[in-house]
């Protein structure tokens, strides 16, 4: 290794300049302190040569000459500065020559000054520490560089490092905490000038010590650890100050680089935090007595696992365990075997001793089995170190005031979860609005009325704390979007309302609509679940103009009379709304918009007019009536019965006989006549009605079909088939009502098939294929109805007991005229031969249609070209008429 090789590294972070020469004055080294005082960079002057002046007695062998130009550099000595000077110059060609003074010696008694030009030209003068020869060939010059010079001019960032040193010596000899710098072998860089005050030692005192580990103990940490991480905190120490008083310190370390420093310690008296923490220990244990001789309140300790460890009197008469019986007892005894089904006991003390108390309101269970409604606060105990030791439970019996607390829940005026205003602080608010706008007619403002789009399924798929965290998430969103003035409300589950105050006009709140759906296309991360979601949005404005031409119930003058009879809305014959009189009005409208647009595909936003609230009401309307005719189903005078069923024949595409029956029902309205299916089975679904109603269709379709077995041997193999609701799929006592049905009418199990949606069984499928499991343990046949529709997994329908699958109307309609379609009936018709169920084409209504259909291979069909849907007579009549169709096309 060479000089020059072994110079430490440590040096280029030294106030000192550094100058190696060998014996021609060729440059060796140079550090960088000097290179950056003089403005070269130190490729700039290594392997350049130093020249000495012809008075020069110093240099040892003849002066160099430089192979570029030596004569333009050292003609008559003329580059010298003064007799002792040595000068740094830059000639024409950007060479760079030495001069070394004369009057010079190989040992200096003193320090000597030096004159040294800079790149710029500019002479500065230095001071030479010291010269010595490294060997014989080479002689080291070190050089003081010197701190800046104060200026009377100083510049502002000058003066802004004055301040903040200044800032940062005030802040240091103030601050409570005592700081240390030292090397990596613990010797002290930097005291902080506040020691004393912590330890006693005056900082020289300390210095004295040398080593950080004689003030702070050895083994402070491990230093592979401190490189790992680059920083430890919070290591506790007890040391003892120079009074020989014991003090606790707590202790931060980090890795740093100031000057010579590479440790940063950082240390804090937490002496006093210490006895409170044990007088804390104490007077827990002097408190101990006291709550035992309390008996209005169940006051008890748990250890750790949940154990009873104590029991007052007031424990005793709450819950009627006495102190023998309880001991030793775990706490989940409490509660119903449902929550400890439901792991309830210890998910709450988790809880308590992941946050320190819990509180918590609901039934609990006494030593009887009866239950008492109580709050309940539940608080982890630790010791004076931090460990768990327990929990105490405080426990009041509130069964008799339960009606008041809910009460006071009522008159709360936020939501809990997301902390927005809730529905009635909301609707207090949207009132404020109504009447100013009565008071101020330029005043305008408008309601969004907000629904998430299939909420449900995202609590369903990944649990409701997601769903609970996407309310606080979506809470939060909807926040960025507003004004001050503006507010946003969490009415309950996943409805949320904005009211926008003041705006110029209706355009502002489609605006305010259209970022919150485009801010929506990205995801929610939550708890590690990229979430995404969508929000149909309804809006309604302090004032509604509406076409009268728009209305299909009545025109002209009498639709918007008609409109404000139904919408309570003051219009006049221009379509002009007056304002509103009650908030309630107003919200109602928002949700009836944000229903127009779900109804319109979700992930949309619709302005209220006058014509959707119509047709809200008579949708209600049809409701209601839909309710009176269910009720007359089973009357003793069957002519109140209002619906019957209509049976569209199945077709063997093979024979070309009928095999079967679907059963669809019809709505015979007393004053409007035949009301679509499509209009009223909606409804029925949304209110429930459609599981009486659908029972209903159940036992009169094996009834029916039981009748024609019974009376005409031709129906003997006739099947009938049933369409099921997700509500009749999901009711917990279909399979035994059926079991009944089948007995009741004494129908042959394998005659009956029931149908459900694609969509319907994927998204019960846990369910759904119990349900099917049951059905073909009793030979009862189930066909997927409307297949290509929905998203069915193929490896999850290879699992299901289906024996048909449906071609949906939509992919029949088009077949012959696309050749897209044909690929896809193709498709499924060779799924069902690959899982050996039987195949039904839905809607033929053309030859072409049927001509396809035959050319696949498709084994069975339905639709208008054999038969519209017939009533009972109908139907017996095409049995008896044993009709074969002629398919040969």
């Amino acid at each position: 290794m060479t000089i020059i090789e072994g110079m430490p590294p440590a040096k280029e972070r030294m106030n000192q300049g550094l100058l190696i020469v060998d014996n021609t004055g060729t440059i060796k080294y140079i550090n960088r302190p000097l290179c950056q005082i003089l403005g070269y960079t130190p490729e700039e002057l290594l392997g350049r040569f130093v020249i000495e002046e012809k008075t020069a007695d110093w240099w040892p062998t003849e002066k160099p000459v430089n192979p570029k130009k030596s004569d333009s550099v050292c003609d008559s000595g003329t580059l010298a500065l003064a007799t002792t000077a040595l000068t740094l110059l830059e000639t024409t060609e950007n060479e760079l020559d030495f001069l070394t003074s004369n009057s010079l010696t190989e040992a200096f008694e003193e320090e000597q000054t030096i004159k040294l030009r800079k790149k710029t030209g500019e002479i500065i003068d230095l001071q030479i520490e010291e010269t010595r020869l490294l060997d014989e060939d080479t002689r080291l010059i070190s050089i003081v560089i010197p701190a800046p010079a104060p200026s009377n001019f100083a510049t502002p960032a000058l003066l802004a490092l004055k301040a903040s040193e200044e800032l940062h010596r005030i802040t240091l000899a103030h601050i409570t905490e005592a700081v240390f710098v030292t090397d990596d072998l613990g010797n002290f860089t930097f005291i902080c000038p506040n020691v004393q005050a912590f330890f006693g030692y005056s900082p020289q005192e300390i210095k004295a010590l040398g080593k950080i580990s004689k003030l702070l103990g050895v083994n402070l940490f491990q230093p592979s650890e401190l490189e790992k991480v680059g920083e430890i905190k919070n290591i506790e120490r007890a040391i003892r100050d120079k009074s020989g008083k014991r003090r606790f310190v707590l202790i931060n370390v980090k890795r740093v680089s100031i000057l010579e420093g590479t440790v940063l310690y950082c240390c804090h008296d937490i002496t006093e935090r210490r006895k409170a923490e044990e007088a804390l220990y104490q007077e827990r244990e002097r408190f101990r007595l006291l709550i035992e001789s309390v008996k209005d309140y169940a006051i008890f300790t748990l250890d750790a696992l949940g154990m009873v460890e104590s029991w007052n009197a007031g424990a005793e008469s709450i819950t009627g365990y006495g102190r023998s019986e309880i001991i030793g007892q775990h706490y989940s005894c409490f509660y119903n075997p449902a929550e400890i089904q439901q792991e309830t006991p210890w998910k709450a003390l988790r809880k308590a001793s992941l946050d320190g108390r819990l509180e918590l309101e609901g039934w609990y269970v006494r030593r009887d089995g009866s239950q008492f409604w109580a709050d309940v606060v539940i608080t982890a105990l630790r010791d004076k170190y931090g460990y768990l030791e327990g929990f105490s439970v405080v426990t009041r019996d509130f069964t008799e005031r339960k009606r008041f607390s809910e009460q006071l829940w009522h008159a709360a005026y936020h939501d809990e979860l997301t902390g927005l205003p809730n529905r009635a602080l909301f609707t207090r608010l949207l009132g404020e609005a109504v009447e100013r706008a009565k008071q101020q007619p330029d005043y305008q403002y408008a309601v969004l009325f907000l629904d998430l789009d299939r909420f449900k399924l995202i609590n369903d798929s990944l649990g409701h704390s997601i769903g609970d965290r996407l309310l606080v998430a979506l809470a939060q969103q909807l926040q960025t979007f507003l004004r001050d003035s503006d507010s946003v409300a969490r009415l309950g589950g996943d409805e949320f309302a904005i009211l926008l105050d003041n705006i110029a006009d209706i355009e502002y709140a489609n605006s305010v609509a259209e970022q919150i759906h485009s801010c929506l296309k990205s995801p929610f991360n939550l708890n590690g679940y990229e979430v995404y979601t969508t929000v149909s949005i309804g809006i309604a404005a302090s004032s509604v103009r509406v076409d009268s031409t728009s209305l299909s119930f009545q025109a002209g003058e009498k639709a918007i009379i008609r409109l404000a009879e139904l919408t309570s809305l003051p219009l006049d014959v221009s379509g002009a709304a007056c304002p509103y009189d009650r908030p309630e009005d107003l919200l109602r409208d928002a949700d009836t918009a944000m229903y127009r647009a779900k109804s319109l595909g979700r992930a949309r936003h619709e302005l209220f007019n006058g014509a959707m609230h119509a047709a809200a009401v008579g949708r209600l309307a049809l409701e209601t009536e839909l309710r009176r005719a269910v009720e007359k189903i089973g009357a003793a005078d069957e002519r109140e019965n209002a619906f019957l069923l209509y049976y569209q024949p199945i077709i063997c595409l093979e024979t070309g006989r009928l095999t079967g029956f679907e059963a669809l029902l019809r709505w015979c309205h007393a004053t409007r006549g035949f009301i679509a299916p499509t209009e009223f089975i909606p409804v029925a679904e949304d209110t429930g009605l459609i599981v009486p109603l659908g029972a209903w269709v159940l036992r009169e379709a094996c009834r029916q079909l039981r009748l024609w077995q019974q009376e005409y041997p031709q129906a003997s193999d006739l099947t009938v088939n049933v369409n099921l609701s997700s509500k009749q799929l999901s009711a917990p006592n279909l399979v035994e009502y059926i079991d009944e049905l089948l007995e009741e009418t004494s129908l042959n199990a394998a005659c009956l098939k029931l149908e459900i949606t694609e969509t319907m069984l994927m998204e019960n499928s846990v369910m759904a294929l119990e349900v099917l499991e049951e059905f073909k343990a009793r030979s009862i046949k189930f066909a997927i109805d409307d297949f290509g529709t929905g998203y069915s997994s193929l490896s999850y329908l290879h699992k299901l007991p289906v024996s048909t699958l449906k071609i949906d109307r939509s992919f029949v309609c088009r077949l012959g005229t696309e050749d897209e379609n044909s690929e896809i009936v193709q498709a499924i018709i060779t799924l069902a031969k690959n899982l050996g169920v039987d195949v039904v084409a839905e809607g033929i209504e053309t030859p072409e249609q049927l001509r396809e259909l035959l050319r696949l291979k498709c084994r069975y069909a339905q639709g208008y070209f054999f038969a519209k849907p017939l009533c009972p007579e109908g139907a017996l009549a095409l049995i008896t008429s044993m009709r074969q169709w002629d398919l040969n096309f």
